[in-house]
C-alpha cells in the first residue's frame, strides 16, 4: 500500500518488481509472502517484522526511528539508512 502514490508512481513500483496493494493489508499477509521488510522504522511496525523473523531495513528520518534501527542492528537482525542518503 503506498498512501497518496500517484498511478503512475504506483506503475513505476510495479515495473521494480514492487507488489503495490490498494488498500492496507494486515501484516500477516505481508509476512507471508515476503523475505524482507522495509520500513520508516516506527516501534509497532518495527515490532511486528521482528516478530515475524523477517530481517528489516529501516530507512529512517527523525531520532526515534533512527534509535530502532541501530538497535536492529546492534541486534543483528537487519540494517538501517537514513532516508536523505537515498537518491
Amino acid at each position: 500500500y503506498a498512501q497518496g502514490a500517484s498511478p503512475a508512481q504506483q506503475a513505476e513500483l510495479a515495473k521494480l518488481g514492487f507488489l503495490v496493494e490498494p488498500q492496507p493489508i494486515p501484516f500477516a499477509r505481508i509476512a507471508d509472502r515476503s523475505r524482507v521488510v522495509m520500513s520508516y522504522g516506527s516501534l509497532g511496525f518495527a515490532s511486528s517484522a521482528l516478530a515475524t523473523g523477517l530481517p528489516s531495513v529501516t530507512v529512517h528520518y527523525d531520532l526515534e526511528k533512527t534509535l530502532t534501527g541501530q538497535a536492529i542492528t546492534r541486534l543483528q537482525l537487519g540494517g538501517h539508512v537514513h532516508v536523505a542518503t537515498i537518491q
